[in-house]
């Protein structure tokens, strides 16, 4: 066997575990049902990692960040963070990446302020479920979030309880199933070319004219 087709068996070995610790991590994502609602694991988010978690969505506060990831300087994938109005004296921080979802919390926002205004008398939109991961904010969104609660006056001074418990809303049951499928194409197709390789060379080895050829 071939140099090459050794290194690539190895490559096809390491992916096919790779393959097998991300089924087992991610088998609630993959399979398994909302185990709890953001109330529940706020407190206690470690406990609910790699776990759906669901959150009904009745006012919020606006975007106060968006991240834009590149691919060759062409921008493939946009986050929009939010500051979600939980319930009277409560925020938390939910970022999402789909236009409708974006959509909606934009329009949400407006009459959240409506409704603060006095303009309306309830907040004149229906609420939405959404259903993510949580997970702690990076630094620099953090920061972010701090710098807009703290221009809007929702302060711990102002007696609201702020979560930095952020629900990750970029990635659906869908998305991280075709994950773990290119996850596991790399080993199969690994296999199969060192395979075919190796057929070719027993085919070769067994031509009885190539046994006459000058060494």
């Amino acid at each position: 066997m071939k140099k090459e087709h050794v290194g690539l068996l190895i490559l096809s070995i390491i992916a096919l575990f790779m393959f097998g610790a991300m089924m087992f991590f991610l088998k609630d994502l993959l399979f398994g049902d909302v185990k709890a609602t953001y109330e529940e694991a706020m407190y206690n988010p470690g406990a609910y990692s790699e776990q759906w978690i669901s959150l009904d969505v009745y006012g919020c506060f606006g975007e106060y960040c968006e991240k834009t990831e590149t691919e060759y300087f062409i921008p493939t994938k946009h986050t929009y963070y939010y500051v979600i109005w939980l319930d009277e004296g409560k925020v938390m921080p939910l970022c999402v990446s789909k236009k409708a979802e974006k959509e909606y919390l934009d329009a949400l926002t407006d009459a959240t302020y409506s409704y603060l205004y006095g303009e309306t008398p309830t907040i004149q939109m229906a609420p939405h479920t959404f259903t993510g991961t949580v997970s702690v904010q990076q630094s620099k969104a953090g920061s972010f979030y701090k710098e807009y609660l703290d221009s809007i006056d929702v302060t711990a001074e102002n007696e609201w309880e702020i979560s930095n418990v952020l629900l990750v809303c970029t990635s659906t049951r869908a998305s991280t199933f075709l994950l773990v499928v290119v996850i596991m194409l790399i080993p199969i197709l690994g296999i199969v070319v060192v395979g075919v390789a190796a057929a070719k060379n027993n085919r070769k080895k067994q031509r009885p004219e190539e046994l006459y050829l000058p060494r």
